[in-house]
């Protein structure tokens, strides 16, 4: 077996290029004095200032609350802000970073494995959320933030900058939570499809093709929650709609979800002008575990088992509010202003009204309930001022 020094100078220059990759994004151009700034892309793709629905919550709060802790409680990880422990974080993510070849042989065995498993769709199903949440979702969200800035005041380039450290820190909290549950290499994997996002979307050309007539990507996130009594989140979502048409014959819509704990099809059916019901079917649940419930926090969902030279998936019964559901989404220009899940088992049921839908006057009010049978319900109010709200279950 190599050495890890054999490779050393290859990850370094690895290392070195994407930062100064990252940094062509923001760099200022060599120009006149009156021309400093990069030029400005040709109009907000993503982000439109609406004061109605999931958009009139955006911003940098929301962003990382709901990407940079989308997967406390979910996966292995527990709902509870309290449980993250940021020594063991820290740790993994350092060996991610800066030994990734000894993380990789630990997890994968050898490279080779991780490239497999971490860059073929078709071979592992590991690989797509690195494609459809890391590469295209937050590096939409990415360039969506930057429009925030702007929209806020931001000149273009220190906007490109607040959005892209805004996303890093948000992105580097969910590898500190996720690295407790999954191998380092995983989080290797996932700087590299972080990155390779970010500079994408960049790109006028490349953004703009996910802002068409045809092809819209959209940000839609829940509307978080932390429980009063013991500190734990709920509610709070990453998820992202990718529409697509289906000819010039139909108004109807092709719709993807992808996002930290849901994955389904469906189809998105006009109501009126910019306005839709998109209707599918999600697996992933967004219910309430129990006060009660202690979820374990050390468990890997994948790794590598060297006695037996193969990978091994955790074996985990999927607790009751993890089952596949119906959802339903109300949208508006891309703004969300409801949503509906229903599990298929009738086992869940959720309901998100975001601010806006109903008319409040100046104060923006939303509201959100949700049941788990045999587990916890909670409903309460949501504000169109702030990302979380404080709330409880019972």
């Amino acid at each position: 077996m190599l050495q890890t020094t054999t490779h050393l100078p290859a990850w370094l220059a690895a290392r070195a290029l994407i930062p100064a990759l990252l940094a062509a994004c923001v760099a200022l151009p060599a120009r006149p004095a009156e021309a400093w700034q990069p030029a400005a892309p040709p109009g907000p793709f993503f982000y439109r200032g609406l004061d109605y629905g999931s958009e009139s919550q955006f911003g940098p709060v929301n962003v990382f609350t709901n990407v940079g802790l989308g997967v406390v409680g979910r996966l292995n990880a527990s709902g509870r802000l309290g449980d993250i422990d940021l020594r063991d974080g820290f740790s993994q993510l350092g060996d991610a970073y800066f030994h990734p070849l000894r993380s990789i042989r630990d997890g994968y065995g050898y490279v080779g494995a991780w490239g497999l498993v971490e860059f073929v769709p078709i071979l592992s199903g590991a690989a797509l959320p690195n494609y459809f949440l890391h590469f295209l979702g937050e590096g939409m969200l990415t360039r969506k933030l930057e429009e925030y800035y702007e929209a806020e005041g931001l000149t273009h380039g220190w906007a490109r900058a607040a959005a892209i450290a805004t996303m890093v820190i948000s992105q580097q909290a969910n590898e500190l939570v996720e690295s407790q549950t999954v191998v380092a290499a995983d989080s290797t994997a996932d700087f590299v499809f972080n990155a390779a996002g970010i500079i994408a979307f960049c790109f006028d050309s490349f953004a703009g093709y996910f802002a068409t007539d045809s092809v819209q990507l959209y940000y839609w996130p829940g509307q978080p929650v932390v429980d009063v009594g013991d500190g734990l989140l709920f509610n709070h979502g990453e998820d992202y709609i990718l529409r697509t048409t289906l000819g010039d014959w139909t108004r109807w819509k092709l719709a993807s979800v992808f996002g930290v704990a849901a994955v389904g099809l469906g189809v998105s059916t006009p109501i009126r002008t910019d306005e839709y019901i998109t209707w599918g079917l999600i697996l992933g649940g967004g219910g309430l575990p129990p006060r009660d419930y202690e979820r374990p926090v050390r468990q890997p969902v994948f790794y590598f088992d060297h006695g037996k030279e193969e990978f091994v998936a955790t074996e985990r019964e999927p607790e009751e509010y993890e089952q596949a559901s119906l959802r339903i989404y109300w949208d508006r220009q891309g703004s969300l202003l409801s949503t509906l899940d229903i599990g298929i088992e009738g086992k869940h049921f959720g309901l998100n009204i975001y601010p806006g839908l109903l008319d409040t006057g100046s104060l923006q009010l939303g509201a959100y309930a949700i049941w788990t049978r045999g587990s916890a319900a909670a409903v309460g109010l949501t504000l169109s001022l702030s990302s979380v709200v404080p709330g409880f279950r019972f």
